[in-house]
């Protein structure tokens, strides 16, 4: 049996992830410093942060309050 091929994943900066956001990079780390968003350390001195797209990505289905936009608006009285 063979392993399944995996895509790499692309990794976000911490600024990255805050311009995606619309946030700060301390509302980042503070995510990531309470494990709501998954991150990796690298670099020698393990204080670089990356955080994968597939991370951020279930971070924000995880807390999404609106409805996507293929859903129906409620009735009411739009356009009036």
């Amino acid at each position: 049996m063979s392993a399944q091929p995996t895509t790499p994943s692309r990794y976000l900066s911490i600024r990255e992830v805050a311009e995606i956001l619309a946030v700060s990079p301390s509302t980042v780390r503070n995510l990531v410093q309470s494990h709501q968003l998954p991150a990796i350390l690298t670099g020698t001195t393990s204080k670089t942060v990356r955080i994968a797209m597939e991370d951020l990505t279930a971070y924000l289905v995880a807390h999404r309050t609106v409805p996507l936009p293929d859903t129906a608006p409620p009735s009411g009285r739009m356009g009036q």
